[in-house]
């Protein structure tokens, strides 16, 4: 067992968010009512919330949104909660820089998006899968691709490129034809065949 002292990581479990999250919402906006269940769908980084709870509560969505946005940053091992309708907004809530901005827009679908996205600090990671990707930061991001077989020369190039790269690339090597192709052909070094 490795440790490295003073690294900020760890994993997150997804029932103890949730019931944070429940909890934190009873307390604030239902002090003296009966309890609620507050998230009606719970997948990472999405949060949907029981509109009958926001109902009951007499307290406008938004409000409720950003309060439960300032709770989940507070909480260990979070990092960043945002609003999708800001993002779409064009806003760029604090810390967030505008480069972080559009990786999270980039990820909003608004039916399948929910009121909250919210991500692990660097460095966390949700359950026990040993790795996820799904969150914007550079490791999660930046994955290496890999091609090799008889007739490709071995070198590494440093480019951007794209899953979408690999269809077009592997249908120019193996001569098939391919229309309306989203992704471009790579340049894959060719060595001398025997």
């Amino acid at each position: 067992h490795h440790s490295r002292p003073g690294l900020d990581a760890g994993r997150l479990k997804g029932t103890n968010v949730k019931k944070a999250i429940n909890d934190y919402l009873n307390q604030t906006f239902l002090k003296n009512k009966a309890e609620e269940n507050w998230i009606q769908a719970f997948y990472p980084p999405a949060i949907f919330l029981n509109i009958s709870a926001v109902r009951t509560s007499m307290i406008s969505q938004a409000t409720i949104v950003d309060s439960l946005k300032s709770f989940i940053t507070r909480q260990t091992g979070f990092g960043i909660a945002v609003a999708p309708l800001e993002l779409m907004g064009g806003k760029c809530p604090e810390p967030l820089d505008s480069a972080m901005c559009a990786l999270i827009r980039n990820d909003i679908y608004p039916p399948r998006t929910g009121q909250i996205l919210f991500y692990p600090k660097p460095l966390w990671i949700y359950g026990s899968t040993p790795a996820t990707h799904g969150t914007p930061y550079d490791y999660d991001r930046f994955v290496p691709m890999m091609f090799f077989g008889g007739g490709i020369a071995p070198q590494v190039r440093e480019e951007k490129v794209s899953p979408a790269d690999i269809a077009p690339t592997l249908s120019r090597e193996l001569d098939i034809e391919m229309r309306d192709v989203h992704g471009r052909v790579l340049k894959i070094g060719k060595s001398c065949k025997r």
